[in-house]
């Protein structure tokens, strides 16, 4: 195994090893070698090589490096950028253990006052590719004094038992994320915890500030991530904002 020279981990390090050299390719396979250990906020420059990698496939496959290659870009690189737009750093070695999250974006189209209780659509991903489509709702019930959560990427975990012991994805493991509104429950602050994602009803949204699917679709959902402690980023998106 080749040692990592850390004094070339540095913001100059794609300069002193740009991609066709010999160099460069030393830094890597240490890297790779090591499984990329510690966190890529630390490690600016292994960001900007595995970057040129991603661009530059070419070169990299004339290095030897394909399989390198093509491992870091279908498995770390846009896993990692969705980790890190949820806030949440992970190490790369953790993340190359479970390498590709799934990600469920809902798009609200309605209000808190819409008449109807789902106007969302949810669209559940992996890989790229689409695996479930069904309507959503991220708004609290009328009746309830929560404003309900702010537009974002948050990240999630599936669990059986999620949510009072039943499938649900807990958001950003019931710590506080931003609220749309000043929320009643902490003091008017602009605050939410206990977020979930779980099954509402038919007819009525069943959430108090939490994101709900129609009782009759979650199980759609539950079935195609089907894997307990999946991780699961959330994108959430509201129209007009």
């Amino acid at each position: 195994m080749t040692s990592i020279n850390t004094n070339a981990l540095s913001s100059g390090a794609i300069a002193a090893y740009p991609l066709h050299t010999e160099g460069f390719k030393n830094n890597l396979e240490a890297m790779l070698d090591t499984g990329l250990q510690g966190n890529y906020d630390n490690h600016y420059v292994t960001s900007q090589i595995l970057d040129e990698i991603k661009t530059n496939p070419y070169e990299a496959n004339k290095l030897g490096l394909k399989n390198d290659y093509e491992w870091v870009k279908n498995n770390i690189v846009d896993s990692y950028n969705l980790y890190k737009q949820a806030g949440f750093t992970k190490s790369i070695d953790q993340l190359a253990k479970n390498p590709t999250p799934f990600v469920l974006k809902m798009t609200e189209h309605g209000e808190k006052a819409s008449p109807t209780p789902f106007n969302a659509e949810i669209n559940l991903y992996r890989n790229g590719k689409i695996l479930m489509r069904t309507e959503g709702n991220s708004w609290p019930d009328k009746s309830d004094n929560s404003p309900g959560i702010a537009a974002g990427v948050y990240l999630g975990k599936y669990s059986t038992t999620g949510h009072k012991n039943r499938d649900g994805i807990v958001i950003n493991q019931n710590k506080y994320i931003p609220s749309i509104g000043p929320n009643p429950d902490h003091g008017n602050q602009w605050i939410a915890n206990a977020i979930h994602v779980h099954s509402g009803g038919n007819k009525e949204r069943g959430s108090e500030g939490c994101l709900t699917i129609p009782k009759n679709q979650a199980m759609d959902i539950w079935n195609a991530i089907s894997t307990e402690s999946a991780d699961v980023i959330i994108i959430l998106e509201r129209d007009g904002q």
